[in-house]
């Protein structure tokens, strides 16, 4: 024990840098994790939120239908001039009905979700595709594309973006 507490004491200086080294790359270490688990979290709730929200887009834009009714054109499609259908859904509907259900503000061409911590992420609403065109009781389908911006924090804050491009694919079935 003494020889230990001696050489302790000759190498003071160089025992507490590393000690200060080694609790530096745990914190980084620590942080990045934290910051990781958060990106993948938020990644999973927003696909779940656009994935609603396009349902939801779908159903209140439809042809003869009312907020919140199902029936058997809740859909996406509208009857144009010469009888055809056609599609009556673009980003801009579904950003609308983004703010309304999730509270995100506008910044921009953007949707962003903030605290008092600042911005928690990003979301840019790229394109939507129709999948399938309105028949029967077939199953209505939508690529939604979009990209989320997340800043990634060390102590609190933020030092760098990350890009995450996701399509999501939100489908609906008419009940009657």
């Amino acid at each position: 024990m003494k020889r230990l507490k001696f050489k302790l004491r000759e190498r003071s200086g160089s025992v507490l840098l590393g000690a200060a080294g080694f609790l530096l790359c745990m914190a980084v270490l620590a942080s990045a994790v934290m910051e990781y688990r958060q990106a993948y979290i938020i990644a999973d709730s927003t696909e779940e939120m656009v994935r609603k929200a396009t349902v939801t887009m779908a159903i209140n834009n439809s042809y003869g239908a009312y907020t919140g009714v199902r029936d058997s054109r809740s859909n996406a499609y509208g009857a144009s001039g010469d009888g055809d259908w056609a599609d009556i859904a673009n980003t801009t509907d579904l950003k609308r009905q983004l703010r309304k259900l999730y509270n995100y503000k506008v910044s921009g061409s953007k949707l962003t979700n903030s605290t008092e911590a600042g911005v928690l992420y990003v979301l840019d609403i790229r394109n939507i595709d129709y999948i399938n065109e309105l028949s029967g009781n077939e199953t209505l389908q939508f690529d939604v594309t979009y990209r989320l911006e997340i800043p990634f924090r060390f102590m609190g804050e933020p030092i760098l973006t990350v890009p995450i491009d996701q399509t999501t694919r939100a489908s609906y079935t008419p009940k009657y």
